[in-house]
C-alpha cells in the first residue's frame, strides 16, 4: 500500500511504503509505531480493540508525536507508518497536526481524507485513538 500524502511534508503510511517512500524521499524521516523494516526511528506501541490505550502507549505516542512536530517544524519529510498505515500512523499525524496548531477535527478530516482512498474507508476507526485524539491530552504534563 503506498503512503498518503496529509500536508506538503507530513505522509502517513503501512510496513511496505517505506522503502519506496525513502526512494523517493531521502532526506526525509520516518517513524514507526510498529515493528517495521527500515524506519529512522521507532516508538512502538499496539492497536487494541479491546482494552484502550494503556497510560505508557499514550505516552508513546505522544513521543512519536511530538518527534514527528519536531521534523515538520525543522522543514523535513516525515513518513509516519505502522503495520497497516490505518490506526496508529493516523493516530500520531492527527497528534502531530495538533501540536503544530491545527485544530482537532481540522486535522482528522484532513488524515481521513487523504488516507481513506487508498484504505476504501478504513483510516482512523479506532475508538479509543478518536477519544484520546479529542482528549486533553496536550494539556497533561504526565505524557511527556
Amino acid at each position: 500500500m503506498h503512503a498518503s500524502q496529509i500536508t506538503k511534508q507530513l505522509w502517513v503510511g503501512g510496513k511496505e511504503s517505506v522503502r519506496g517512500w525513502k526512494y523517493g524521499h531521502p532526506t526525509g524521516i520516518v517513524i514507526a509505531c510498529a515493528r517495521v523494516e527500515d524506519a529512522d526511528e521507532y516508538f512502538v506501541f499496539e492497536d487494541d480493540w479491546l482494552g484502550g490505550m494503556s497510560r505508557e502507549e499514550q505516552r508513546t505516542a505522544v513521543g512519536a508525536a511530538v518527534r514527528a512536530n519536531e521534523i515538520l517544524d525543522a522543514k523535513r519529510e516525515c513518513l509516519v507508518v505502522c503495520r497497516e498505515g490505518r490506526n496508529r500512523s493516523c493516530l500520531v499525524a492527527v497528534m502531530a497536526l495538533q501540536l503544530g496548531g491545527m485544530p482537532t477535527q481540522e486535522a482528522v478530516d484532513l488524515v481521513k481524507t487523504a488516507r481513506n482512498p487508498a484504505l476504501v474507508g478504513q483510516a482512523l476507526t479506532n475508538r479509543y485513538f478518536n477519544e484520546f485524539i479529542a482528549s486533553e491530552w496536550i494539556d497533561d504534563a504526565e505524557l511527556r
